[in-house]
């Protein structure tokens, strides 16, 4: 008994021809994964050897309380670059690393294009221009000194003693629970300029150009503090237990305190503040508002 296809039989009548399943394929995944490690192998051994593209954090073994030299020219309009420095965990050690923003991480950081020191490892200045469009992270000794000169960059640093010198023409710049010694200078352009729970000693210079300046924290019973800005307001809180004596300047904007004590009313106001001051605190804007407070423990 012999069977008839009928699909095959009216194919034939009416002219047409089947059509013919292919089978399709598997993809090989033993292959794929061979060609992206023949592929992938020589790029990461290449990276170490491309300037600013070394795998893994750059270390720099340091002297006691060491001075920090970073100076970068590049500009952003938009996502700003951010230098991000902190304590870190070895105090004679500063760790480098850039850290990508972009929402695809790599499974690893990236070191530096170099550095300099000199003989002693007490001055440490990086290679060129360290900024790119990710996190350039510091970690040092919290006694140290720092320069830091940026055009765009951010600039946010937490926990250090010492002289801090600090400037960007576009980027904020903020200081968290740091402890400025002796003479430090901290200027920005037309960026936020923020201090809090901080300390300044000995003589501070804090100046804003058009951007605002917001002060929280405590000075020394003596030396010289300055805060200044041209268009931007000042907002300063200041600790009860500081002494010192005021005095505040203003062109066109208005002067204010919440404390009743701190009269600043007027375009000019000169007065101490507690007890027997040494401290020489001074505020002057030419268009912006200054608004002074105080509180316990600030």
């Amino acid at each position: 008994m012999s069977f008839t296809d009928p699909y095959r039989q009216a194919s034939s009548r009416y002219g047409f021809v089947p059509e013919r399943r292919f089978r399709r394929r598997r993809l090989n995944i033993g292959c794929i994964l061979l060609l992206l490690l023949i592929v992938g192998i020589p790029v990461l051994t290449l990276l170490p050897f491309i300037p600013g593209w070394s795998i893994g954090p750059t270390t720099i073994s340091t002297s006691a309380q060491p001075l920090l030299i970073v100076n970068s020219s590049r500009y952003e309009k938009i996502d700003l670059p951010l230098i991000r420095i902190h304590v870190g965990s070895d105090p004679q050690k500063i760790v480098v690393q850039k850290i990508s923003q972009n929402p695809i991480h790599l499974p690893w950081s990236m070191g530096i294009d170099g550095f300099q020191q000199n003989s002693d490892h007490s001055i440490i200045i990086l290679n060129g221009d360290p900024v790119t469009d990710s996190i350039l992270d510091i970690a040092m000794p919290a006694n140290s000194d720092l320069n830091v000169d940026t055009n765009a960059a951010r600039i946010d640093v937490t926990g250090l003693t010492g002289h801090l010198n600090l400037s960007s023409n576009s980027g904020s710049i903020t200081l968290t629970h740091c402890h400025l010694s002796g003479a430090s200078l901290i200027a920005d352009n037309t960026g936020l300029l923020t201090i809090k729970d901080s300390a300044l000693n000995g003589a501070a210079t804090i100046y804003n150009n058009t951007g605002s300046i917001v002060f929280q924290g405590s000075i020394g019973s003596s030396g010289i503090y300055s805060f200044e800005s041209n268009t931007g307001s000042i907002d300063a809180t200041l600790s009860k237990q500081n002494s010192f004596h005021l005095n505040v300047f203003n062109n066109t904007g208005t002067n204010s305190s919440t404390d009743p004590g701190v009269n600043v009313q007027g375009k000019e106001a000169h007065l101490n503040v507690g007890t027997d001051p040494e401290a020489q605190v001074t505020f002057k804007d030419n268009t912006g508002n200054i608004t002074i407070s105080t509180q316990t423990g600030a």
